[in-house]
């Protein structure tokens, strides 16, 4: 999703020392602090429920230390853009390979590695059907992770860009009822939570933070919701 519109060609280990922060500030007058406000006010969204919501009803109901992982699809290159990171290694992904159902396993290494951080996992629909099975895993090891599974009925990056290259509708919307993924996290011993609007995403939250089982949060929003969120 990004471009790198200028080319820097030239000895590394110069270009690495002139890159330095710490011989001075790079950017003058607050361009910085402008550049951020900017980028923020393009992926601010509606104020309508969706996932624009989901991610920041979560990010302001979670600590701010909390490491969230995300796997692949339309969630992960919004939530990359919206969610605030304090400090390193507090959003973890596959970027590069672009892996469907990795953001669970993440969030399991993650919270082995730091059992006094809060871990928020968030998965798609298809991707969290897809790798459901390490639920047991999490519920196996007592680790009280957060899933939240963005529920929309679509393999929605794929269905997005289907529409942009004026291909028909083919293989990516699910049939009715779809998952019942509250009543999945029960069944594998953790807490499943079905929600439709941030009061009850927050509440859902705060919950979680103090269970000692992992919970799901199916945050159910409408079709097409990320249209024209990237």
């Amino acid at each position: 999703m990004h471009r790198a519109d200028i080319p820097l060609i030239g000895d590394l280990a110069l270009t690495l020392d002139a890159l330095r922060h710490d011989t001075g500030p790079r950017w003058a007058d607050g361009k910085p602090l402008a550049a951020r406000a900017a980028l923020k006010a393009a992926f601010s969204g509606p104020d309508s429920w969706g996932p624009h919501a989901v991610f920041s009803t979560l990010r302001a109901a979670m600590p701010a230390d909390t490491v969230v992982t995300a796997d692949s699809g339309a969630h992960r290159i919004l939530v990359s853009q919206m969610w605030d990171c304090p400090a390193p290694r507090l959003m973890l992904q596959s970027s590069g390979l672009c892996t469907m159902a990795c953001a669970v396993p993440l969030a399991a290494g993650a919270k082995l590695g730091r059992p006094d951080a809060p871990v928020l996992a968030f998965v798609g629909d298809a991707g969290l059907e897809m790798g459901a099975g390490e639920l047991a895993t999490l519920s196996a090891q007592g680790l009280p992770v957060i899933i939240c599974v963005l529920v929309d009925h679509s393999l929605t990056l794929i269905e997005m860009k289907q529409r942009a290259g004026q291909r028909p509708n083919l293989g990516v919307d699910f049939g009715a009822p779809g998952t019942d993924f509250a009543a999945l996290a029960r069944a594998f011993g953790g807490h499943g939570v079905d929600v439709s609007d941030s009061a009850a995403l927050t509440h859902a939250a705060k919950a979680a933070l103090v269970s000692d089982r992992f919970t799901l949060i199916a945050a159910h929003i409408p079709r097409r919701a990320y249209d024209g969120a990237f």
